[in-house]
């Protein structure tokens, strides 16, 4: 029978850590600009300046947090 543990994860696998860092960066992508959308549906930051600023705080921060997940899983940030 297959153990659930975590201990029975290989989380020593590079496909597993490619895996985690895709799925964290297109999450932190998605709610970002889930963000961005609703203050949109409220009739804010319409105009073009702002919307183009508004995409590369989105751009940003999400670099920022695939470099915070690439750190944490390459190199032990994270405790499997």
């Amino acid at each position: 029978m297959t153990s659930w543990y975590p201990e029975a994860l290989p989380a020593t696998s590079w496909v597993l850590k490619l895996v985690v860092v895709k799925m964290v960066t297109a999450l932190v992508y998605h709610l970002l600009n889930g963000l961005r959308h609703l203050i949109w549906d409220m009739g804010h930051g319409m105009d073009i300046p702002t919307v183009e600023r508004t995409a590369k705080w989105v751009f940003m921060l999400t670099a920022m947090a695939w470099g915070g997940t690439l750190y944490g899983v390459l190199w032990g940030g994270f405790s499997w």
